[in-house]
C-alpha cells in the first residue's frame, strides 16, 4: 500500500488535514478510518479462507463461543451448552433472535452447514477437532448437536476464528461460488474500493428518533509497509485509530511522544501474548536440563523488558498470560544452588527472527546476561525460508518463541507446541526438537477434558512439568496499545489480539426509513 492511494482516499472522503493541525471536528457523516494489517487479499473475506486478515473477519463473523476477559470460555451465538454422553455430544442453544446481516435468522440448521463445508478438511487439521467431529444435526431452529467419536475438549477449538466463525448460507450463490461476506458480527459488508485496500463496514444500531441510526468504519488495509506508516497517517489526519493486534505493533520508541500529543489518546491494556525462550531438548547441549535450569536461573525479566519492550510488557513465568485467569502462575524461584556451567564447548546458537521489532534486541539482551554466567552465545537472525529451514532442520539450540494470544491461548497454542503431532504443518509451528512423553499426555488429556473445571486443574500438572523439566522459559506478555483521535470515544482495549472495538468510535448519523 502506498501513501499515494491512502491521500486520494483521504481527499475522496474530503476529510484531511494538516500533519501540524489539531484534529478536525468529529463528522458524524464520515467514516471512522482504521489502520489494519492484512497481507493477504481481502477479495473473498470468508473464514473458510486463511486470508484476508482477522480484523476484517472478526467485526462481520461471530464465533459459537469466545474468550471471556479472564480467558475462560464464554457465550458468543450460543447462549448455552451443556455436554451429554460423557463428553462425546455437545448441544448447544443459540442466541435468541440472533440475525444475518441479510435479515435472516441464524438457525442451526445455518450453523450445521457451515460446519458441513470445512469438517474434516485436512487443511484445517491444526485444529484437534477437526477429525473428531462425526455429526453436527439441527434438533430444532436454535439447537444445534455436535457428535464426536471420543470426549473432547470441543469449546476451545470452537473459538478459533478460521474456520469456525459462522457464515450465513447467502454468502454463497447457488452454485456454491463465493458471493459477498454475510455473518451476524457488529458490522455488516459495504463493500471495497482501491483494489480491496479500503474495505467499508456499517453497523447497525437502535432506531433513532427519525429513523436508523447507523455507524460506519473504514478499514485502511496496510501490507508490506513498516510499523511507522500508520502511526504518521493517523498524525496526518488520513487514519483516526491504529490498534496493537496479532500482525501490528504500535512502535514503542513513539509511545512517549504520542502520549504527549494532544492531538491523540492512547491507551493500554493487558496482552496475552507470551514471548519464551525455547529449547531444542533433542540432542546437542540443551538436551541438559541442568544447563537448561542454568539458563532459566540467569535471566533477569525486567531487564529484557526494558531492552526489548522499553518496558511495554509484564513479567510472565508461566505458558499462558497472567489475564488468562485460567491458566496457573508458573514457577517464580528457582533452585537455591545454580548448576555449574559446562566444561567449554562451541556457543549455544540463539535463533531470532531477523525481520522482527522486538527480537534482534531481545536475543542479544539474553546473550548479555548469559555471557555472565559463563555461557558463550551465538544470536542467528534470520528471515524467510532460511529461517524456516533452520528451525525445520534443527539448526539451533534455542529460540524466541510466543504463543498466539487470546483467544487461541491457552489450549490452542498448548496443543499445537506440548501435544501430540496434529498432522498439520505450519510455518509458525515448525517441529520442536524434542518432547517428553509425560508432559504430551497431559496435553492429551486436556485435548479431551470437555468439564473446564476439571481442564483447569490439568493446566495445573501441565504447568508443573513444563517448571520441573524447564522445558520452556516464558519471559513476558508485551502490554497492548491503541492510539487515536482526541476527539473519538475510547474502544474497549482488551487481551483479544485479533478484534478491534469499532462500536464504540463510529459515530451515528440518523438515516429515515421510509
Amino acid at each position: 500500500m502506498s501513501r499515494a492511494w491512502l491521500l486520494a482516499w483521504a481527499a475522496a472522503l474530503g476529510a484531511a488535514c494538516a500533519a501540524c493541525a489539531a484534529a478536525p471536528a468529529l463528522d458524524p457523516s464520515r467514516p471512522v478510518r482504521i489502520a489494519v494489517r492484512a497481507s493477504e487479499s481481502t477479495r473473498e473475506i470468508s473464514t473458510l479462507s486463511y486470508k484476508g486478515g482477522f480484523e476484517t473477519k472478526t467485526l462481520l463473523y461471530e464465533t459459537l463461543v469466545k474468550r471471556g476477559p479472564d480467558g475462560r470460555i464464554a457465550p458468543a451465538l450460543a447462549q448455552s451448552w451443556r455436554f451429554e454422553q460423557d463428553g462425546r455430544q455437545c448441544v448447544m442453544e443459540l442466541r435468541r433472535n440472533a440475525r444475518f446481516h441479510d435479515g435472516a435468522p441464524v438457525t442451526a440448521e445455518a450453523v450445521r452447514e457451515h460446519f458441513q463445508r470445512w469438517v474434516g478438511l485436512p487443511e484445517h487439521d491444526w485444529l484437534a477437532c477437526n477429525r473428531h467431529i462425526l455429526a453436527v444435526r439441527a434438533e430444532g431452529p436454535g439447537t444445534l448437536r455436535i457428535v464426536t467419536d471420543e470426549p473432547l475438549a470441543l469449546l476451545p477449538d470452537l473459538c478459533a476464528i478460521n474456520p469456525c466463525a459462522i457464515r450465513a448460507p447467502s454468502t454463497l450463490d447457488f452454485e456454491g461460488n463465493f458471493v459477498k461476506p454475510v455473518g451476524s458480527g457488529p458490522f455488516a459488508w459495504d463493500g471495497s474500493d482501491e483494489d480491496g485496500k479500503v474495505l467499508h463496514y456499517t453497523l447497525r444500531q437502535r432506531p433513532g428518533k427519525d429513523g436508523l441510526a447507523l455507524s460506519r468504519i473504514d478499514l485502511g488495509r496496510f501490507v508490506n509497509e513498516g510499523p511507522d506508516v500508520p502511526v504518521d497517517e493517523l498524525l496526518a489526519g488520513r487514519l483516526d485509530l491504529v490498534a496493537d493486534s496479532w500482525r501490528e505493533r504500535i512502535p514503542r520508541e513513539r509511545l512517549a511522544a504520542l502520549r504527549a500529543d494532544s492531538r491523540v489518546t492512547v491507551l493500554e491494556s493487558a496482552g496475552s501474548s507470551v514471548i519464551s525462550l525455547g529449547f531444542r531438548t533433542e540432542g546437542g547441549p540443551c538436551a541438559s536440563q541442568a544447563l537448561r535450569a542454568l539458563v532459566r536461573g540467569a535471566l533477569r525479566r525486567s531487564e529484557l523488558i526494558g531492552r526489548a519492550e522499553l518496558g511495554c510488557a509484564d513479567e510472565c513465568f508461566a505458558f499462558a498470560a497472567p489475564s488468562v485467569r485460567a491458566w496457573p502462575a508458573g514457577l517464580k524461584t528457582f533452585e537455591a544452588t545454580r548448576p555449574q556451567p559446562p566444561a567449554a564447548g562451541p556457543a549455544l546458537r540463539l535463533l531470532a527472527r531477523g525481520d522482527s521489532d522486538y527480537q534482534p534486541a531481545l536475543a542479544r539482551a539474553i546473550a548479555a546476561q548469559l555471557r555472565e554466567v559463563k555461557l558463550p552465545v551465538d544470536v542467528i537472525l534470520l528471515r524467510g525460508e532460511a529461517l524456516s529451514q533452520a528451525l525445520e532442520s534443527g539448526a539451533f539450540d534455542m529460540r524466541i518463541e510466543s504463543t498466539w494470544g487470546v483467544p487461541y491461548d491457552p489450549d490452542i497454542s498448548l496443543n499445537f507446541r506440548f501435544g501430540p503431532p496434529l498432522g498439520h504443518p505450519s510455518s509458525d509451528n515448525p517441529p520442536v526438537w524434542g518432547q517428553d512423553g509425560r508432559l504430551t499426555e497431559l496435553v492429551t488429556a486436556a485435548q479431551h477434558e470437555w468439564d473446564e473445571g476439571r481442564r483447569e486443574r490439568l493446566y495445573g500438572r501441565i504447568q508443573e512439568r513444563i517448571d520441573e523439566l524447564v522445558l520452556l522459559v516464558p519471559l513476558y506478555v508485551p502490554r497492548r496499545f491503541a492510539v487515536l483521535r482526541a476527539d473519538l470515544p475510547a474502544p474497549q482495549l482488551d487481551n483479544d489480539l485479533y478484534r478491534i472495538d469499532a462500536a464504540s468510535v463510529a459515530p451515528s448519523s440518523i438515516v429515515r426509513q421510509p
